[in-house]
């Protein structure tokens, strides 16, 4: 299942839907699986981490930079 995203508003390839990532993958399917893969091996390694006790915004950011780092835009928060 792929993202369904305003292009426009998002940092997507040209033409497609696909948000731009740092392996330059193109094509959805693609993207989608890479993703899925690198993000669960790092959603083991961040299940070990040190418990944190101020889950705030910030916290929030840095989860998703840290379990979506192949995408461009993960961590950053000037589009929201």
């Amino acid at each position: 299942m792929g993202y369904s995203v305003d292009f426009i508003f998002f940092d997507c390839y040209s033409d497609t839907t696909v948000l731009i990532n740092k392996f330059g993958i193109r094509d959805e399917e693609k993207s989608n699986e890479v993703e899925g893969v690198i993000a669960s091996a790092r959603y083991t390694k961040w299940l070990s981490a040190p418990e944190v006790k101020d889950f705030d915004f910030a916290y929030y950011k840095e989860i998703h930079s840290f379990l979506l780092s192949v995408k461009e835009v993960a961590g950053f928060n000037e589009r929201f």
